[in-house]
């Protein structure tokens, strides 16, 4: 799978990305992911209680010029996602691995 220069091609990986890591984050939390997916969606900026709730959730991973492994999260999911839906082949041994950890928190 090759993701072009196209913006929409990169908008839509950044999509699933964002979305599969805020699943896993999120986990029975469904609360926080709602609020997340509605603003991402609607593009309406959290505030108050419902803001904190969803950076309880998110920011540990999220934060802008985090220098805690961010970016090798990322990568994580990227790798993960390109490999869970592999299709059998004799020439090819993969093991498919659970979801990336939390990182934090």
């Amino acid at each position: 799978m090759t993701i072009s220069q196209d913006p929409m091609d990169r908008a839509a990986a950044a999509w699933v990305i964002a979305d599969e890591i805020m699943v896993a984050r999120a986990d029975l939390d469904t609360l926080a992911f709602e609020l997340w997916r509605e603003a991402v969606i609607t593009g309406v900026k959290l505030v108050d209680k419902d803001r904190e709730h969803v950076l309880n959730v998110a920011a540990p991973v999220f934060e802008a010029n985090d220098t805690t492994g961010v970016t090798g999260y990322i990568g994580e999911w990227l790798w993960y996602l390109l490999t869970r839906d592999l299709t059998l082949d004799p020439g090819r041994s993969v093991e498919i691995l659970d979801p990336p950890g939390l990182l934090h928190g």
